[in-house]
């Protein structure tokens, strides 16, 4: 379909894909394989464990990246070379519904953002390099605008965990228990990073109890918004 390098030759659902060489590919000389095969692979560690036995050639798709945690002991490995690249850039989200308390209050919504140390986050869940972001435009685009050049609105991406005390109280928060929703689709490292920010949250008082959702519940009811009250850890995806 289109003009990529590789057909579709064969599909076994759950199972395999198997790719076959473009002959009409535009780029002449290209592509040098004359066939991919692309196992379908749900769970990381199994994936993880089939390269390091050499089972499978590549490790990682934009679904499916490797562990940044994963890279250093890949790398005592011979022959292996892992890529940075960043064409499809994900960021991760603590959002609410803008009709429903407590994420209709400005005040919250700012408390939350001050919370977050995105520095320490970037180092311990990201060591081998990530961009903060200062919006829905990922970092890779010619649009995207740094933290830096934010002006007066950069100043709610700062850490200050004393002023978002200060402006959850001025929200009028009650204390109630607010419960955060994430999915279990996107494996158990989202999952840690959803405990990571249960704790970030109740630092600053915030009580929240996680609610797990399989990834078909999650798609489709809390991604299209249809929850009630609560705030949500979703991942943003967006093209570079």
């Amino acid at each position: 379909v289109g003009t990529g390098p590789f057909i579709l030759e064969s599909y076994r659902e759950s199972v395999i894909l198997t790719y076959k060489k473009n002959p009409n590919y535009f780029k002449k000389g290209l592509p040098y394989l004359d066939r991919v095969e692309r196992l379908i692979v749900k769970d990381y560690s199994t994936g993880l464990a089939s390269f390091r036995t050499g089972k499978l050639d590549i490790l990682g798709t934009t679904a499916n990246v490797l562990n940044h945690e994963d890279a250093p002991s890949l790398r005592r490995i011979s022959g292996v070379q892992i890529l940075k690249f960043a064409p499809f850039t994900s960021g991760e989200n603590i959002i609410g519904r803008m009709d429903q308390p407590p994420w209709n209050n400005i005040n919250f919504r700012r408390a939350v953002a001050l919370a977050i140390d995105r520095e320490a986050w970037l180092k311990s869940i990201y060591p081998e390099g990530g961009v903060i972001l200062s919006g829905p435009i990922p970092s890779t685009s010619p649009f995207f605008i740094p933290l830096e050049q934010l002006g007066e609105a950069g100043k709610y991406y700062r850490y200050d965990p004393e002023e978002a005390k200060r402006l959850l109280k001025e929200s009028g928060y009650d204390g109630s228990v607010l419960t955060l929703f994430t999915t279990t689709g996107y494996g158990p490292a989202y999952l840690s990073r959803t405990e990571l920010i249960k704790d970030i949250l109740e630092r600053i008082g915030i009580k929240t109890k996680i609610e797990a959702q399989e990834y078909s519940k999650w798609i489709r009811d809390t991604y299209r918004g249809n929850y009630t009250g609560g705030i949500v850890h979703n991942p943003g995806w967006s093209l570079g």
